[in-house]
């Protein structure tokens, strides 16, 4: 079958070289803002500065020994192993727990530009991403998560925040309170939220108990043994919860659910409590109405901010309009609410641009469920057409057609908004199988091709009876610009840096001999490859080609020493053994003589300062070079090809 020419990229040679060298500017930082999706660009100075002021808290962080890092992760293999051998967990859990090669978290901080744009503060995250509490932290959240839907105080996003106030009228005169917890994640004590988690968990009875027990174990120890990198310093978090781990929006949330449930069965307050209307929070934002006087309001803030939870807050009010969410929430003299679309003074123009590369029905999509938003939060018409012709305007600066978006108007306009307040998404009984993909320019060619040759599969009458109807195509994102270049983790670049690239013998080991001295190697296709790192064979994490003088070649990689696996190759046959593709040839064709044979590296996957699995990386890359040089064919070697590490 003849395919197509497939291009990898959609940008210029110009375009990615200008990206390039914005990706290795030593200068600059490159970050997401807080809120607003804007794109923020600092000098490396400014951002070490902003980072340290929030490292250099000892009340949140500090710093520790990489030997301290490595009895953490002895500590938490004996922890869900001793589960298991328990029976508390079952095999199937202990291997999802069971972490091989994590990742060591890393710190950055995200800069609030709504708070200042000059010397702006940050707020810290601890990515980890493929880290050793990863997958315990996915487990604790997913045994939290039923808790916090059942707070009475719970708000699970705009939509149902707008439910709730939909019939919902106040006295005359009444204030609009917007409380907002003062950096929550981070100043939550360890031991007073185990607590309260453990309380909470208690309820389930003892049926329940071990499993609890276990959770609580192990959300002990996601909190107490929150490690994580700054540059190449470890660091240790000494309170609060990581905002970056999969449970810490839970934890919070039933964390202030215990505050609450404090509160409100606190009698000696039942002056203050009697003024407090409609209640309601999404995680550390606080609304509620307040018909009694302000000097009452502020007494009842100030006994708020006396606490045993170490939780500060910032209030709003006004007896006119507050903003929520993305909500600016009114009042009228009959006391009536309202609401309208709220967006920061500092939110960027961010809706995907009409020309990006993903799917044209997602792009066409977006001016509908743009204006279908507005059309949610807005109570009043004069409010909706104001913020649609503001949308308008910056959909049209993003390129989107003016017939697209009137049709998309037009259509929304005429909807009833208590009908979209309320309307339930329904849930497809059926479940099709679906091609999952990361979207490209060659998203028609892939289907073309399974429009094409499914029928052949269904017609089979024996294989028929093992698929299902033609699957449906579901992309991924493909990476962006700002993908590119935002990286998590924070490493000065060096200045300098060798320029001395090619396969080079280390001098010392006894496979030196079957190295090529090359920086630019010739490949059995008749292209050169230039080797893009200085590689020995002392190396680790090596895609490696070997050629025989006959022709013959292998390709092949490893993530243990270049010389180890070349000696896996060399080895066996000085004692007749035969074990890999090569030492068989060369048993075979040339008599068992290794110096007929050399080898050179391909790609090299660094070792990064936080760790963490490589094999994927470098099987894709294996795959991709087999499939480059027909290294299945004659007079390769290789004796298959998969493409499944790809999916």
């Amino acid at each position: 079958m003849d395919l197509p020419t497939l291009h990898s990229s959609n940008l210029s040679c110009a375009e990615k070289q200008a990206l390039k060298s914005l990706q290795n500017h030593n200068g600059l930082v490159i970050k997401p803002a807080d809120k607003g999706g804007n794109v923020v660009v600092m000098d490396v100075a400014a951002y070490e500065t902003m980072c340290r002021n929030i490292l250099d808290n000892h009340d949140w962080y500090r710093p520790i020994s990489r030997t301290l890092v490595e009895n953490f992760t002895c500590e938490y293999y004996e922890l869900i192993f001793s589960a298991y051998q328990k029976g508390t967990i079952d095999i199937n859990t202990w291997k999802f727990l069971n972490v091989q090669n994590p990742r060591i978290p890393t710190f950055y901080a995200l800069p609030k530009l709504h708070k200042s744009l000059k010397n702006p503060p940050g707020r810290p995250i601890v990515s980890g991403c493929s880290s050793l509490t990863e997958n315990a932290s996915a487990l604790v959240d997913k045994y939290l998560i039923p808790h916090v839907h059942a707070l009475p105080s719970y708000v699970q996003d705009t939509v149902h925040l707008l439910r709730i106030l939909e019939d919902l009228q106040v006295p005359h005169d009444t204030w609009l309170v917007a409380l907002d917890v003062e950096s929550l994640y981070n100043t939550i004590p360890h031991s007073v939220g185990i607590k309260v988690i453990s309380k909470l968990l208690e309820d389930r009875g003892p049926k329940f108990k071990a499993y609890s027990d276990f959770v609580v174990d192990l959300l002990h120890f996601i909190l107490t043994r929150n490690h994580f990198l700054f540059g190449t310093s470890h660091f240790l978090q000494v309170q609060g919860v990581a905002m970056g781990t999969k449970c810490a929006p839970s934890y919070a949330n039933l964390y202030l659910g215990g505050w609450e449930k404090d509160l409100f069965s606190n009698h000696d307050l039942a002056d203050f409590l009697c003024h407090v209307i409609s209640w309601h929070r999404y995680i550390d934002d606080i609304i509620f109405f307040w018909p009694g006087t302000r000097e009452h309001l502020m007494r009842f803030i100030e006994i708020l901010a006396v606490n045993s939870y170490n939780l500060k807050f910032t209030m709003e009010c006004s007896q006119r309009r507050i903003t929520f969410l993305d909500l600016e929430i009114r009042v009228d003299s009959n006391g009536n609410i309202s609401s309208s679309l709220y967006r920061k003074e500092t939110s960027g123009n961010t809706i995907l641009h009409a020309n990006s590369a993903h799917p044209k029905p997602l792009l066409n999509s977006i001016p509908y469920s743009q204006y279908l938003r507005i059309k949610r939060n807005c109570t009043d018409e004069k409010d909706f057409f104001a913020a649609a012709h503001d949308l308008y305007e910056r959909l049209k600066r993003r390129g989107y057609s003016q017939k697209l978006l009137k049709q998309a108007f037009n259509k929304v306009k005429k909807l009833d908004r208590k009908k979209l307040l309320h309307s339930i998404k329904k849930k497809d009984a059926s479940q099709p199988v679906r091609l999952i993909t990361q979207f490209s320019q060659h998203h028609n060619e892939v289907r073309n091709i399974l429009n094409k040759y499914w029928p052949l599969l269904t017609a089979d009458n024996t294989i028929k009876k093992y698929i299902q109807s033609q699957p449906q195509i579901t992309y991924r994102r493909s990476p962006s610009l700002r993908d590119k270049v935002i990286v998590s983790h924070h490493a000065p670049k060096l200045e300098f840096s060798s320029t001395v690239v090619g396969m080079f013998p280390c001098g010392h080991c006894d496979m030196c001999e079957f190295i090529y001295d090359v920086r630019e190697k010739p490949l059995p296709n008749g292209q050169r490859h230039k080797i893009k790192h200085k590689v020995t064979c002392q190396t680790t994490g090596i895609v490696y080609l070997a050629t025989c003088i006959c022709g013959s070649y292998y390709v092949g990689k490893t993530k243990r020493q270049f010389c180890v696996r070349i000696r896996d190759h060399i080895k066996p046959l000085y004692k007749g053994k035969i074990s890999t593709s090569i030492n068989r040839h060369l048993a075979v064709h040339h008599e068992s003589n290794p110096h007929v044979v050399g080898f050179t590296a391909l790609e090299h996957i660094p070792t990064h300062v936080r760790g963490g699995a490589i094999d994927q990386k470098l099987l894709q890359l294996e795959t991709k070079w087999i499939h480059t040089l027909d290294a299945t064919r004659h007079p390769g070697l290789n004796e298959g090809i998969s493409f499944k590490t790809f999916l």
